[in-house]
């Protein structure tokens, strides 16, 4: 049976779509990337199930836009107190999160978060020209600094910065949702938090997004009705956010290390 595309449900030659766009791989060039089934590589990561005309198309110029935002504002990090005006437009930012997620639920396999994402497609393809149905918040994720001890033996301050991008589901501590998703969209210090309604403009479930709500509550939410937002450091630095992924994955990290010396 012919394979069709994810977003459109054309049949016929299907494309690579990248996991993260290209014009961010070649913008960040980290060596090791995280897979979604535990393996560090140093590849782009990709997933053969888009046409081209989409993959050429919307998703493309999607693509284009987080790359903008990346030259403006995802290049830099901020130290604690920080405090900046981020300028944005909803429809293409919401689009592209959506877009990102619904690659990473894919590449993932996650089926509860393909099927849930699978009914935004006419809003990433600009089809539903509706304002898509989520929420986001973002906080700016701060460099750690610790204390490093030279061969001279003087210890001397060492800067982990949040050089990352990530993707990952997200659970609510204490909370099993049943009407939304989570998902986090990470850019280096920008770290994003979607609610995604398992079904786009349904009758909101007021107990369950109120917690929701209260769990992002010290970040900043992007209203769809502005284009600017304030977004300000919480606290939460490298070592709070990266460093437990880090030590989870540690195998797989060191595996990739070493192969990398050995090649």
């Amino acid at each position: 049976m012919a394979r069709i595309c994810a977003y459109c449900g054309a049949r016929g030659p299907l494309t690579r779509e990248h996991i993260w766009p290209k014009g961010i791989i070649d913008r960040v060039k980290y060596d090791a990337r995280f897979t979604s089934y535990g393996k560090v590589i140093s590849g782009e990561m990709t997933i053969a199930d888009v046409c081209a005309s989409c993959n050429n198309g919307p998703l493309s110029t999607l693509d284009a836009y987080i790359c903008e935002l990346y030259d403006q504002y995802f290049h830099q990090f901020h130290d604690r107190g920080s405090s900046i005006k981020f300028h944005y437009d909803w429809w293409q930012l919401s689009n592209w999160f959506l877009k990102a997620s619904y690659n990473a639920a894919r590449a993932a396999k996650n089926q509860h978060d393909i099927k849930t994402l699978a009914r935004c497609t006419d809003f990433i393809r600009g089809i539903d020209k509706r304002q898509p149905d989520i929420a986001i918040w973002v906080d700016l994720t701060e460099p750690s600094y610790i204390a490093e001890k030279t061969e001279s033996g003087i210890y001397s301050a060492k800067t982990l910065t949040p050089s990352m991008v990530r993707f990952a589901k997200v659970q609510i501590p204490d909370k099993k949702l049943q009407h939304y998703t989570l998902r986090l969209v990470a850019i280096n210090s920008f770290y994003f938090y979607l609610a995604i309604p398992v079904r786009p403009y349904m009758v909101p479930q007021m107990s369950e997004l109120a917690r929701i709500c209260e769990f992002f509550s010290l970040m900043t939410s992007l209203d769809p009705e502005l284009t600017m937002a304030t977004i300000s450091t919480t606290g939460l630095a490298v070592h709070n956010i990266v460093m437990p992924h880090l030590r989870q994955n540690e195998e797989s990290y060191r595996s990739f290390i070493e192969s990398q010396k050995n090649a």
